[in-house]
């Protein structure tokens, strides 16, 4: 089985807190995030759609403050790079697999997520791109 590798940068209200978490089960709870915050709904969310073997989510967040899109805006989950492999990607090409995790998380960019930078890999490609 793939090791589930997740990062997770939250901002807090006095500093910027890093947490990364790795562990062999298919998926982590959601719990291991913030209650209620965008990362624990894209966790929920893409897990429940996809059954990933592998389920990265960095918040980079903190790196879009100064960007004109972002300006007036707190920089709280906005920005997130996204890793998931899955066996659901089979067959389908680049622009399906990403119009999928678009559709679920649909919600959340119309709530105020701004950007997803997307890895999306069938277990053989995460396997090959990985053991090179």
């Amino acid at each position: 089985m793939f090791a589930l590798a997740r990062s997770l940068t939250a901002t807090t209200s006095s500093a910027l807190r890093a947490a990364t978490m790795s562990t062999t089960a298919a998926a982590a709870p959601a719990a291991s995030y913030p209650a209620g915050s965008v990362a624990e709904q894209i966790h929920v969310k893409l897990t429940a759609a996809c059954a990933p073997e592998v389920l990265e989510i960095l918040d980079d967040s903190s790196k879009h403050a100064g960007h004109a899109a972002m300006k007036g805006l707190k920089p709280v989950e906005t920005h997130f790079r996204v890793t998931v492999v899955s066996p659901v990607f089979l067959g389908k090409p680049l622009i399906a697999r990403h119009r999928l995790i678009y559709e679920v998380l649909g919600d959340e960019l119309r709530a105020g997520l701004h950007a997803l930078q997307l890895r999306t890999k069938t277990p053989a490609e995460w396997a090959k791109e990985t053991s090179q």
